[in-house]
This record gives structure tokens, sequence and C-alpha cells, in this order.
């Protein structure tokens, strides 16, 4: 069986992607809402959805 690739191994650049991160998050926090739950993620944010109907359906 063959060993499991890294990241790095596999083309991710771990530190790129934070630099990236780190460069756009100023402008991310420009898009913030009300219906923003969290903070600026390493994979993406939590939105909140519209509310759910008040009756069954």
């Amino acid at each position: 069986m063959r060993a499991p690739l890294t990241y790095r191994q596999a083309g991710v650049d771990l530190e790129a992607g934070e630099e990236a991160a780190r460069r756009i998050a100023p402008l991310a926090r420009k898009t913030v809402r009300r219906e923003v739950i969290g903070g600026i993620g390493g994979f993406a944010g939590v939105f909140r959805g519209a509310e759910p109907p008040s009756e069954d359906l």
C-alpha cells in the first residue's frame, strides 16, 4: 500500500492559503450582515438561512 500524500505533494500550499486568507480578510469583513453567524474561517463561513415556515407543510 502506498504512503498517503502530504498536502504539499498533492499540490496544496498551506502557507499560500494562509497568506491569501490574511489578505482577503479585510475585504470579507466589509460584507458582514446580521445573518453572518461566525467570523472568517479556514473553510467557509456560517450564514443563517431563511426562517422556517410557521406552518407545517
